[in-house]
């Protein structure tokens, strides 16, 4: 990766990376997400849907993940699910 600042012994990436960092993440993960979309700029959106099976039945839920940046690292993320993580 390039443009990586160390934190707390783990690397921060840069803006540049953020597609790729999310679609790494979840890859191979169960339940499985779906990178939909992801809008750059001075700030960054990812949209994804999380498919998975909860007592037999298949489920879809949307979540969007709002990336602010400081230079090329990023600053923040905030993280919005559909729907209840309680059973």
């Amino acid at each position: 990766m390039d443009c990586l600042q160390r934190w707390c012994g783990r690397p921060v990436p840069a803006r540049a990376e953020v597609g790729a960092l999310m679609t790494a993440a979840f890859e191979g993960l169960t339940p499985s997400f779906e990178i939909r979309s992801v809008v750059g700029g001075d700030a960054a959106a990812v949209e994804m849907v999380e498919h998975y099976r909860y007592e037999g039945v298949d489920e879809v839920a949307v979540i969007a993940a709002f990336f602010a940046f400081d230079g090329p690292l990023i600053k923040r993320v905030k993280v919005y699910r559909e729907g209840s993580a309680d059973p």
